[in-house]
């Protein structure tokens, strides 16, 4: 059997690796009112509402641990999971079942608290370890303590749907381009995004409705430059540096908004949605734990504002202009920008998952033989690192690295670059395959604002089956 074994006040214990999904760093924690003493509260764990435990309090050990150490191990069955705090986790290691004293031992090192939970002991390194069931951590067992009579209160959402369906961890998931606003959070799913611009002019139009701060070229081509701020109910003061690009009624249209934080992604399923608001579909939780508003464009740009708008052009004659803009467009292919040294690349925005913040990876046995430059952890998963920049032959810059995480074929990696850009949008027109060898990650270059940008392929990735070399 695979057994997580992990330690609680120099006492070890261990659970069937199957029964954990993820294993993550403290996470912040909402409190839960009449919740018992082994319960901490609600966590986000992967946009989902988790229940949090103490193993120390439920195996009767002591106090609660520190709340900003140790680890979180998300355990449970049939989608049903809790997050268990423990001190530390020391390893998974395959206990032969034979070496594992099942039932009562008259030699148990188990407390009498933890000796209910217990499913069997066995030796690691001459130190005996207490195996649980992992129905110690049942959400089905919990109770209110001292609950006003005829409460429903958030222990009893938290346990709703008799303590079934928490966690769904076959959802599908779906990505957003996260924006700031009226100095509130904002999303915009990845599949409505054209491209994003940083450096842009907008020329004033005369006697405009008041959401559309002027039109802008991108690459020659006009489109109208729509105030965030005001179409959210903000005053429209605030600078807007950045301009997202989406499409409505085959007619583009630039999103201004004060910064682009990113791409974040959620999964399906996680959307909390508000029932009035027609700009605003629903919020996400985001990865920090702090709320996001789910932009819904068709209400964004309703038939009405969007009747408006073009009642405006046609009577400054600007109508056919936008609309032969978005017809010679054309068919276009959406990447993720990035910088490794002095070289501009390009990556397809399906290939890409996430991005996180780089950190230094551990080593991996003849990782350097496989082209690994080691692995990290990226949201409990131990991912093995590519790193672009040694690959390309660039020099390495830590201010600004980033992890650039794509899952194929069921793999998943995280590739380091030096920077990463913008999404950005090129015709495919302006693609051209190149003659490469299969280890070779430049697939084709593509043509953007009169410069050529390298644009990368995984297959290397998929030749070299690197999880495979890593093991």
């Amino acid at each position: 059997m695979d057994a997580v074994i992990f330690e609680i006040g120099g006492q070890r214990f261990a659970l069937p690796a199957a029964s954990i999904f993820e294993v993550l760093d403290p996470l912040p924690v909402t409190p839960l009112p009449y919740a018992p003493d082994y319960v901490v509260g609600l966590v986000n764990v992967s946009g989902y509402v988790v229940v949090q435990m103490d193993a120390s309090c439920r195996l009767g050990l002591g106090a609660r641990l520190e709340a900003d150490k140790g680890s979180l191990l998300v355990v449970g069955q049939v989608g049903a999971y809790s997050a268990v705090h423990v001190e530390r986790v020391l390893t998974k290691a395959l206990i032969p079942d034979s070496d594992i004293a099942r039932g009562d031992s008259d030699n148990s090192t188990a407390v009498d608290a933890s000796a209910r939970f217990m499913a069997g002991e066995f030796q690691w390194h001459d130190t005996p370890v207490l195996l649980l069931e992992v129905d110690a951590f049942s959400l089905d067992g919990i109770v209110a303590v001292n609950e006003p009579t005829g409460s429903n209160g958030l222990l009893g959402m938290a346990m709703g749907n008799g303590g079934r369906g928490v966690v769904n961890v076959e959802d599908q998931s779906f990505s957003c381009v996260i924006i700031r606003c009226n100095a509130e959070r904002f999303a915009i799913p990845l599949n409505e995004v054209g491209e994003v611009v940083e450096e842009f002019k907008l020329t004033t139009l005369p006697h405009a409705p008041a959401e559309i701060s002027g039109m802008a070229l991108l690459r020659g081509a006009p489109l109208l430059g729509l105030s965030l701020s005001i179409m959210l109910g903000g005053d429209g003061h605030a600078s807007q540096r950045k301009m997202v690009v989406v499409e409505r009624n085959a007619i583009r249209f630039g999103l201004l908004a004060e910064e682009v934080v990113g791409i974040e992604k959620f999964a399906q399923g996680s959307l909390q949605p508000i029932e009035h608001g027609a700009e605003i579909e629903g919020y996400l939780i985001g990865k920090d734990g702090g709320m996001i508003g789910l932009i819904a464009l068709n209400g964004l740009i309703s038939e009405t504002r969007f009747e408006r708008f073009r009642n405006y052009l046609i009577k400054n004659h600007m109508a056919e202009a936008l609309v032969l803009a978005a017809e010679n467009a054309g068919s276009k292919v959406r990447l993720l920008s990035f910088w490794l040294g002095t070289e501009h690349f390009a990556i397809p925005l399906s290939l890409v998952e996430r991005v996180e913040e780089y950190h230094q990876a551990t080593g991996v046995p003849r990782g350097s033989e496989a082209g690994i430059a080691g692995a990290v952890q990226i949201q409990g998963e131990v991912v093995p690192v590519i790193d672009l920049r040694r690959v390309m032959g660039a020099a390495a810059e830590e201010r600004n690295a980033a992890f650039l995480v794509v899952r194929i074929e069921g793999g998943v990696w995280a590739l380091t670059v030096n920077r990463v850009e913008r999404v950005i949008e090129i015709a495919e027109a302006d693609i051209e395959a190149v003659n490469t060898s299969k280890s070779d990650y430049v697939g084709a270059v593509g043509r953007f604002c009169g410069k050529l940008i390298s644009i990368l392929t995984l297959d290397p990735l998929k030749e070299a089956n690197y999880k495979q070399k890593a093991a």
